[in-house]
């Protein structure tokens, strides 16, 4: 069983100063090779840079998921200052977000970090589940070619996808204020994208086959259920 976590960089970092490039900095491939080149001595894993509530839980649970027997995971982050990079890849800390970004900047900013391209090379793979911890304005550097090539099972949370292409867990207020009504550990709305794959990976944890319950993901309308019985939900919407 093969595996694949995507999730997004955050505004709090390891090694944060005043020196730290800003998009303005990164503006170009050059740019960007410079900056690691030239900050190579204070570089963190892209794993453990991120020290926001998401990417923590995220790592939690790729790492749960990691004790399962047969099963590999690859967690890569998407980087808007140095694109779609592997755990545990070292880069320099930096100031640079798609967050504040226009749609048409966010869109020429991915294309030449070679994020839609590299995504698609990671789909081809050959992974049996993929989980799209990303916002919408991450999402969008993904492109949209990927869509229409793609067999397997993803899980994600943008609407805009149809179900037939994804998996989509709205992480509306109701559904995080469910969870946590039911006794699980929840940071928030921009936190619950790492904290449900914790929770999803916990849970198979305990299960007396976990192997089996894994390939059970692989089902849509499984893991539906599963989401909703976890959260204590009664609609999904």
């Amino acid at each position: 069983m093969r595996i694949l976590v995507v999730g997004s960089c955050g505004k709090k970092k390891l090694n944060q100063s005043i020196e730290s490039p800003t998009c303005d900095d990164l503006a170009s491939i050059d740019a960007v090779r410079a900056w690691r080149k030239e900050h190579a001595c204070t570089t963190s894993r892209v794993r453990d840079m991120y020290t926001g509530n998401q990417n923590r839980e995220l790592v939690k649970g790729v790492d749960y998921l990691r004790q399962i027997e047969k099963t590999e995971v690859k967690f890569h982050i998407i980087s808007a200052g140095f694109g779609l990079v592997e755990e545990n890849i070292l880069l320099p800390s930096y100031d640079c977000s798609f967050s504040g970004m226009r749609k048409s900047q966010i869109q020429e900013r991915a294309e030449w970090l070679g994020i839609p391209l590299n995504f698609q090379k990671l789909l081809t793979s050959g992974f049996d589940l993929v989980y799209l911890a990303l916002g919408k304005k991450y999402f969008l550097t993904l492109g949209e070619e990927w869509k229409t090539k793609n067999n397997t099972t993803i899980i994600g949370f943008d609407r805009s996808v149809s179900e037939e292409q994804m998996l989509c867990i709205p992480s509306a207020h109701e559904i995080v204020s469910s969870f946590s009504q039911n006794g699980h550990k929840i940071h928030g709305i921009t936190g619950f994208k790492g904290d449900l794959l914790r929770i999803l990976a916990n849970h198979i944890l305990k299960q007396k086959n976990p192997y089996r319950e894994l390939l059970a993901w692989t089902h849509p309308v499984y893991l539906r259920d599963l989401v909703m019985k976890l959260g204590n939900l009664d609609t999904w919407h």
